[in-house]
């Protein structure tokens, strides 16, 4: 887990910081009003914010205290700004937030344009550590409207570097480092080191999310060293946090492990919670790598204490999922099984909140936002009542028809043997009218079933034949197993001269939903590289994406939100140039062990390897084709294969697969090494043992839970 530097535009040294503060208190003492001592208690409350926060929020405290005696209404918005922003370094996020509204009130009430965009700024750093990136965006946003018009380039280049943050959570790496290099060169411009060093960690993080890890850890060096000059123990922290993950990603364990113990330093003495968060992630997830479980399991645990005690539900996700693990590496599959439930509650919680919203919705205005919401509560409390009313007219139908029960069964005990008759003679005919419908029933299974089977044969009629895959490409596999009898999974292969294109889709859902989908996305394939000549599988992508969402459009309120993950590639046959691009499912390469694997002028680490084979993955942009927010270009990687080279593209039936002694996932670790432990095969052989593994993997107990298809090419 890396950490995240959000951007406070200050710079400072503590020997002139220390006179300021010698020199404010000389004249606090000489105060003879009360308005000016006010002012002096926010100006030392300011001072002191960065080097003792405990003192800062003491004078801060009085104050407002003070500024509420006298009902000086600037010192409150003032001062309630300063204990928020302590309370935030904290990590008392709630209560940093009621202060934060004070002072936007006061702001908002004396029309203070430049107060109110500082708070909104502040609120969205807030609720971006709480994991609300809706509400984070909403206030990021609405700041960096007023800043630009009131011309505040140091309050733009903030505005813009949170907005970038959000970006990155979201995981739009692209938009994120376009914000983040426009923030650099506004606080470049202004000369403000803390706002360069904050800047060039958050480039480092994006470098990081690609695999280039010289590069990020150039940047992070970078940010360190200015944080270093100025005396920056939140941003130093950071630093060490994130080289110690960049060390660990290069296998130096030795130097992550110092790294992190400064970082773990740093942060106790300053009290960062939110900061000693990731820390305690990154120090587990090199315990697990070294297998020093119980040591790993112990700073997992104070992750998430931490991050339940401050609210970061972002934290206490990326804790969980790792606690699963470790307690899988130990075989407590039930412990495992908890915090894998604990970490989808949360990762729902975290989604469900940042899809609830369109972009163009946080344009619209609070106050509308605001009326909108009490109608809403109206309307949800009317509901209850009208629930209230229909429960208690139940409950009295429910009496009275218990009533005519008894008077009706009354009757029957009384009319005797000729009502027995009469009861014997119905429930007779009640069982003919049963057959008779149990047999239509069966006849509609029948011709439901002869549907679905006729359907199988038309799927199956547009699968590229078997023939045709192996005169394209001699040396491959393709291993198909649908859950159902139609399939939400398929594969699919376009010829042109010199080059062959082909690609495995998942499609949202399986059996007959998926099938529909299947088909959607093998027409809107055809049309893009048949019919209008696109043949670079990023490009093929764009356009995919556009002609499913025309495709699935079905009117105002009646878009279908379903979609497909894919793995595409397009194989140049005269040179062994291989382009690839991905919607959120990667490409396996595997190569001997013995030749190195450069991709973009970066020298790629092997996923996994063995004694004679490395297997690298190159990664696809994390989004889908159709329905999402914040869509990106797709990537479009260009690799040079050399003889001898693997490739290898899949659905996620395959890891996903449960079975085996424990009832677990496959995985997509094993998967890979499954890959690895086949290379002396050739490709036929590779298929069958492959589907003999996931056979013998389901065993007798478990069903196939999702449809599976590999396919294999060696160059």
């Amino acid at each position: 887990m890396h950490k995240i530097l959000f951007l406070l535009l200050f710079s400072t040294s503590l020997f002139s910081q220390n006179l300021r503060v010698d020199s404010l208190q000389l004249s606090l003492s000489k105060a003879n009003n009360d308005s000016l001592t006010v002012k002096l208690y926010k100006d030392i409350a300011t001072e002191l914010k960065e080097t003792d926060i405990d003192k800062s929020l003491e004078y801060a405290k009085k104050g407002l205290s003070l500024s509420k005696s006298i009902n000086f209404d600037i010192g409150i918005g003032d001062l309630s700004k300063i204990i928020g922003d302590i309370l935030d370094y904290k990590s008392e996020y709630e209560k940093s937030i009621e202060y934060y509204q004070i002072s936007l009130s006061i702001y908002i009430k004396y029309r203070n344009k430049a107060g109110i965009s500082d708070v909104k700024n502040s609120l969205g750093g807030v609720y971006e550590k709480q994991g609300d990136y809706n509400k984070a965006l909403e206030n990021y946003l609405s700041a960096l409207k007023i800043k630009e018009s009131i011309g505040d380039k140091s309050g733009i280049a903030s505005s813009m570097n949170n907005i970038g943050l959000i970006y990155y959570y979201q995981e739009s790496y692209f938009k994120a480092m376009d914000y983040f290099q426009k923030t650099l060169k506004i606080v470049d411009e202004l000369h403000n080191k803390v706002g360069m060093a904050m800047t060039l960690n958050n480039i480092g993080l994006v470098y990081d999310k690609r695999s280039m890890f010289d590069t990020a850890t150039v940047y992070f060096k970078q940010s360190l060293k200015i944080h270093e000059q100025i005396e920056n123990k939140y941003g130093m922290a950071t630093s060490f946090t994130n080289l110690g993950n960049m060390a660990f990603n290069k296998k130096e364990f030795k130097i992550a492990e110092d790294y992190y113990k400064k970082s773990v330093s740093l942060n106790e003495e300053l009290g960062d919670k939110w900061g000693m968060v990731s820390t305690y992630v990154s120090i587990a997830v090199l315990f697990q790598h070294q297998k020093s479980y119980n040591e790993a399991i112990g700073s997992i645990i104070k992750a998430i204490n931490l991050s339940k005690e401050i609210g970061y539900r972002e934290g206490a996700k990326n804790s969980y999922i790792v606690l699963a693990e470790l307690n899988e590496n130990i075989g407590n599959f039930k412990e495992a099984y908890i915090a894998q439930q604990q970490y989808i509650a949360y990762k729902d919680s975290i989604m469900n909140e940042e899809n609830s919203k369109v972009l163009s919705q946080l344009q619209e205005q609070f106050n509308a936002e605001k009326r909108e919401k009490e109608i809403q509560l109206l309307n949800t409390q009317k509901q209850k009542d009208d629930l209230k009313i229909k429960q208690k007219s139940t409950q009295l139908i429910a009496v009275g028809f218990v009533l005519l029960l008894l008077l009706i069964l009354a009757g029957f005990i009384l009319r005797g043997y000729r009502q027995k008759k009469k009861a014997n003679t119905l429930l007779s005919a009640q069982n003919e009218e049963i057959l008779l419908q149990k047999a239509e029933i069966e006849d509609k299974n029948r011709d439901i079933l002869a549907s679905i089977n006729y359907a199988k044969r038309i799927q199956e009629a547009i699968l590229p034949p078997d023939k045709l895959v192996k005169e394209s490409v001699e040396k491959s596999f393709v291993l198909f197993k649908p859950k159902d009898i139609v399939s939400g999974d398929f594969y699919w292969m376009a010829v042109k001269p010199n080059l062959v294109l082909f690609s495995v889709v998942d499609c949202t859902g399986h059996g007959v939903p998926g099938a529909f989908m299947s088909i959607v996305g093998y027409n809107n394939l055809n049309q893009a590289v048949n019919e209008q000549n696109i043949y670079h599988p990023g490009d093929i992508l764009d356009k995919l994406n556009e002609l499913v969402e025309l495709t699935l459009h079905s009117g105002e309120g009646k878009d279908v939100k379903d979609g497909m993950d894919l793995a595409l590639c397009a194989l140049h046959t005269n040179n062994n140039v291989l382009e690839y691009a991905g919607a959120n499912n990667p490409v396996y390469l595997i190569r001997n062990k013995n030749s190195n694997f450069i991709h973009n002028n970066e020298k790629y680490i092997a996923s996994v390897e063995n004694e004679k084979y490395a297997l690298y993955e190159i990664k696809a942009n994390r989004q889908p084709i159709g329905a999402y927010i914040n869509r990106a270009k797709f990537t479009n990687h260009t690799i040079q294969l050399i003889e001898g080279d693997s490739i290898y593209i899949f659905s996620d039936g395959f890891p996903d697969q449960f079975g085996g002694p424990s009832g677990r996932k496959f995985k997509y670790k094993p998967f890979k090494e499954l890959l690895l432990s086949i290379q002396e095969l050739d490709m036929a052989a590779q298929r069958k043992m492959l589907d003999k593994t996931i056979e013998d993997w389901k065993g007798g107990s478990y069903e196939q839970v999702d449809d599976i298809c590999v396919i294999g090419v060696r160059i």
